[in-house]
């Protein structure tokens, strides 16, 4: 599976943190950005299969306007929004680019692994055996 991936955060500490779960859950972490603008010039360049977006990007773009432009030239790449906001219409907003997850901050290692359709690991967890194990 493709898990090459930008993250798209305008708060820097956030966006270490999404790089370092990405990591956790074998992403490929392959460019941030920090605004609507740059979003979209690292997503094209790029190429990504996932993007890891933010809403409120500060000024200019937010993550629902990016997501609409990355996805009427590449529909294919997998958009997960990560926002803080839960309200009506912010939901409503989101939900115009018909996007792959929806995840609420803080997010956690098991939330972003179900996402991008990992399995979940538990830390100090013992492997399952298949039923093709010795």
């Amino acid at each position: 599976m493709d898990m090459r991936t930008v993250i798209v955060e305008d708060d820097a500490l956030s966006a270490e943190y999404l790089r370092i779960l990405c990591e956790d859950v074998g992403a490929e972490v392959i460019g941030i950005a920090d605004n609507g603008d740059a979003a979209i010039d690292t997503i094209f360049s790029k190429r990504p299969a996932w993007v890891l977006m933010d809403l409120r990007l500060g000024s200019g773009k937010d993550g629902v306007d990016v997501a609409h432009r990355v996805h009427a030239a590449m529909p294919e790449t997998k958009v997960i929004y990560v926002t803080a906001y839960t309200d009506f219409d912010t939901l409503a907003r989101i939900a115009t680019d018909h996007p792959h997850r929806v995840l609420f901050k803080p997010t956690v290692p098991e939330h972003l692994a179900e996402a991008f359709g990992r399995p979940v690991r538990h830390p100090g967890a013992t492997p399952a055996l298949s039923p093709h194990d010795g």
